[in-house]
């Protein structure tokens, strides 16, 4: 009687997990910045943001694979799968600087 132990990957457990990992970068922070001025003007500038850009990742990865998960289903469990991947790329355009 040995039963099988395994973790099922659900649209929403990973809609959870995404919408965490989306929401990290709002409370904590590990960025670094620089610039690079000639004659007294700013040339070049860089921002780089490493908590958003790891959170953001992982809530991309997960809201395609909950969206890839809930075509099953339909309905608001897409909506909320691609909010959680659209909330990831919006943290990694800030993780790079790019908002």
């Amino acid at each position: 009687m040995t039963e099988d132990l395994s973790i099922r990957s659900t649209d929403k457990t990973l809609v959870g997990i995404g919408g965490l990992a989306g929401i990290v970068p709002f409370f904590i922070h590990a960025s670094a910045s620089s610039t690079v001025t000639v004659n007294g003007e700013v040339t070049s500038a860089t921002y780089r943001d490493n908590v958003a850009l790891a959170c953001g990742v992982i809530a991309l990865v997960c809201g395609i694979a909950a969206v890839a998960l809930a075509r099953k289903s339909g309905g608001s469990r897409i909506g909320m799968a691609i909010a959680i991947a659209v909330l990831g790329a919006y943290q990694i355009a800030h993780g790079l600087g790019a908002i």
